[in-house]
């Protein structure tokens, strides 16, 4: 849960680098929270008339937004979800840009969800010191040696 409220904390902040961690929390929450306001929309049967695909952008597939509870949350956290994703391609090197890989149908959608999977530079790039996730994950194994 903290890093999802870090992620909503710095919300529109698409400086800087953002961990695998950070992210696919911040992505798993987002599924949760998500679909408990779709479930709050089949409780009370809010359909609405307007039909946004926001949810295609990022995250290929997860639902058409066709009721009032999804389409509040998904625009309350649509610019802290494109700010993180953005911030997470830094710690790998890439640019921020990259983010519209998502506009392409399947092919952009797989290689921006690779991207985003890839780990962290462990050096210091231009966004950014290296995180002390990504430094760990490059230590060499340490055996102990048994007697």
């Amino acid at each position: 849960m903290n890093y999802y409220l870090a992620a909503l904390k710095k919300y529109a902040m698409f400086k800087g680098r953002a961990g695998r961690t950070e992210y696919w929390r911040f992505v798993l929450l987002n599924v949760t929270f998500g679909f408990g306001a779709y479930v709050l929309d089949c409780v009370f049967r809010t359909p609405s008339r307007l039909q946004v695909d926001l949810a295609n952008f990022l995250i290929p597939g997860l639902l058409n937004v066709t009721s009032v509870f999804v389409g509040i949350y998904l625009l309350a956290v649509f610019v802290p979800f494109l700010a993180v994703a953005v911030r997470r391609l830094h710690d790998t090197g890439a640019s921020g840009w990259w983010c519209l890989l998502g506009v392409i149908p399947v092919v952009g959608q797989i290689l921006l969800v690779l991207s985003l999977a890839t780990r962290g530079s462990p050096e210091d790039n231009r966004y950014g010191p290296a995180m002390t996730e990504n430094l760990d994950a490059y230590q060499p194994l340490r055996y102990i040696a048994s007697d």
